[in-house]
């Protein structure tokens, strides 16, 4: 099913993995370990995915399937309502499509919150890149305290 959902909400998925991806890697490599459990936890379910299709397959489960199948069908009719169309199907159901950039149309499913999402894990990532690089020079200037004292006392 998610290969038939606009592009806007395919796009904002794929970002928000990767997103989480990348701050999963970050905080794996550079946090220490009494911070990890928290911060990869806080990266929630897109955090514990590797791709897209596979976020939406946690989040559309069974019954979310089944009310696209009540809904999908062939068009019997179609308006457009601002930057998208509204199609009734023989099923007699409405569903929304939206227009990719390569013309083909996808079903409209939670675009708002999957573009907010996007930017959020945008946002934390930028966070997350930031608190690694602090974590990286505090553990440098740890070692480099060690080293020293140590070649202190050898000498």
């Amino acid at each position: 099913m998610f290969p038939a959902l606009d592009e806007r909400t395919r796009f904002a998925m794929q970002a928000t993995v990767k997103a989480r991806m990348e701050a999963r890697a970050l905080i794996e490599r550079d946090y220490p370990e009494s911070e990890k459990a928290q911060a990869l936890a806080a990266l929630g379910e897109a955090g514990q995915v590797a791709t897209a299709a596979e976020l939406f397959g946690r989040r559309c489960d069974p019954t979310c399937l089944s009310r696209f199948g009540e809904v999908v069908g062939a068009p019997t009719s179609q308006v457009a309502v601002g930057d998208e169309l509204e199609v009734t199907t023989v099923r007699g159901r409405t569903l929304h499509m939206h227009a990719g950039t390569d013309g083909g149309y996808g079903i409209v499913w939670q675009t708002r919150e999957t573009s907010e999402e996007r930017a959020r894990a945008s946002r934390e990532l930028r966070l997350i890149q930031d608190n690694a690089a602090l974590y990286r020079k505090r553990k440098a200037l740890s070692e480099g305290t060690s080293r020293a004292g140590s070649q202190l006392h050898t000498q």
